[in-house]
């Protein structure tokens, strides 16, 4: 069967607004949408040309030889961000000593160090991907054009040629994928448009799929239509339940998935004591800076040592903002993700304060008190339910936020509500999940297993 036969059967059942999963669920309502793209070419035929210049544009010398891309492997994980490298590179390394072969795969510009380039190849496209993407976009771009057109969504045909990518990543792990016939393919993420790519040819190929859960999850995700899905808890599970109609009506392959509770898989150290006395701070893209930096210097004022730490892919002008801010006061320290590690930074606190973010479940599990606190109002507040569920205490006022960073001690964690999330927490597997994952893996077949 040729190329063009194969991607007519996967669009058929995996259609492009189902691969760019996020951007989908924007243009059909159901998330807020972006701000509509700056660059929208007024006509199909430059929509092409700009296509073609992309995708040329991506073509790697590198592709062309590496011996390691054809290797055969029982393994393809994917990893595209470094909250997913964390997480899987772990099994990685345990697969690799339980005997299997496990090609790695990242974005070369999130491998820095140097164990993480021994774990991950970088994504790098020849000229067959690159041809490929191009029938790709011939044979199936104008009916996308014309669907993003029949939408009433303001803007959602400038959301085309972000949409097209998908041609291309089709290519490439139709490639991968056919090289190196793995048995399995890894993911820790369902709804960006690399993974569900990975995921529609290996549908295609008929490869099993696993899902290895690397943050908190929500009930706007995909389906979870993975042949084995390692949870972290009973918490996912239940959001999950609540997904199940988030696929298309023209999916065909709908497996009921294998779930284990596996735990949070990033590597993080228990403290042993709270003797450090500084508070957390965790700011995400949603908070609004100004407020932030208003609490910051409320403890501040009070003596309490502040340490900040923004979202990878924050702002530069809210990083600049408290990069002024800590040049007043010797109270303030900044963490920067792209130096420290969340395990460093949560060893060094007492307190955690964030909004809507995973953090507060990786900081209960290293023994720092969450507080949940809205720096500004949420559109959906305790998104995660962990104050509910009693993982983070919620605050709601700063006045109430001040009294408690400077009380005295934390209180004891709730530790049944930290198990609710990461299913490990204090028992033996706490620390070996990667471990546990390898050892699920490795073993044929694998059984719908849950460890508590």
């Amino acid at each position: 069967m040729s190329w063009q036969k194969h991607l007519a059967s996967i669009i058929e059942q995996e259609p492009e607004l189902w691969l760019d999963y996020l951007t989908g669920k924007r243009l059909a309502g159901d998330l807020p949408m972006l701000k509509t793209k700056r660059f929208a070419p007024p006509t199909f035929g430059l929509k092409a040309l700009w296509f073609a210049v992309w995708a040329l544009g991506k073509w790697s010398f590198r592709a062309e030889f590496s011996p390691t891309t054809h290797a055969k492997s029982s393994f393809v994980v994917l990893a595209t961000s470094r909250n997913q490298i964390n997480t899987t590179s772990g099994t990685i390394e345990a697969l690799r000593a339980e005997g299997n072969s496990v090609l790695g795969i990242s974005k070369k510009k999130r491998l820095k160090a140097t164990d993480e380039k021994r774990l991950y190849d970088p994504i790098a496209y020849n000229a067959k991907d690159i041809i490929r993407a191009l029938i790709a976009f011939r044979n199936h771009g104008r009916t996308l054009d014309n669907q993003l057109k029949e939408k009433c969504v303001k803007g959602a045909r400038s959301y085309f040629l972000e949409i097209a990518k998908v041609y291309l990543y089709l290519a490439y792990f139709y490639r991968i994928l056919g090289e190196t016939n793995p048995k399995y393919v890894v993911t820790s993420n369902d709804h960006s448009a690399l993974n569900r790519c990975m995921l529609a040819i290996a549908h295609h190929l008929d490869i099993k799929t696993v899902y290895i859960q690397h943050a908190s999850v929500s009930p706007a995700f995909p389906a979870l239509l993975f042949d084995y899905a390692f949870l972290d808890g009973p918490a996912a599970a239940e959001t999950y339940a609540r997904c199940s109609d988030n696929r298309p009506d023209t999916l065909k392959r709908c497996v009921k998935p294998n779930i284990i509770y596996s735990g949070q898989k990033k590597s993080l150290t228990r403290q042993s004591e709270k003797t450090k006395h500084n508070v957390g701070i965790a700011v995400n893209k949603l908070d609004d800076m100004d407020s932030v930096i208003e609490v910051i210097q409320s403890l501040i004022n009070q003596s309490v040592k502040v340490i900040t730490r923004w979202h990878p892919r924050q702002s530069m002008s809210d990083i600049r903002k408290l990069e002024k801010q800590a040049s007043y006061s010797v109270n303030l320290t900044l963490s920067n993700p792209e130096h420290e590690t969340v395990d460093d930074f949560l060893s060094s606190l007492d307190w955690l304060v964030a909004g809507n973010s995973s953090i507060h479940l990786e900081g209960a599990i290293k023994g720092v008190a969450p507080i949940y606190y809205e720096f500004s109002p949420a559109e959906i507040s305790d998104y995660y339910g962990y104050a509910k569920k009693g993982l983070a205490k919620w605050v709601k006022s700063e006045n109430e936020l001040l009294a408690i960073l400077t009380s005295g001690a934390p209180p004891e964690l709730n530790r049944n509500a930290v198990r609710f999330y990461s299913s490990t927490f204090g028992t033996e597997w706490e620390g070996r999940e990667s471990e546990l994952v390898a050892k699920h893996l490795s073993s044929q077949p694998l059984a719908n297993d849950q460890t508590d």
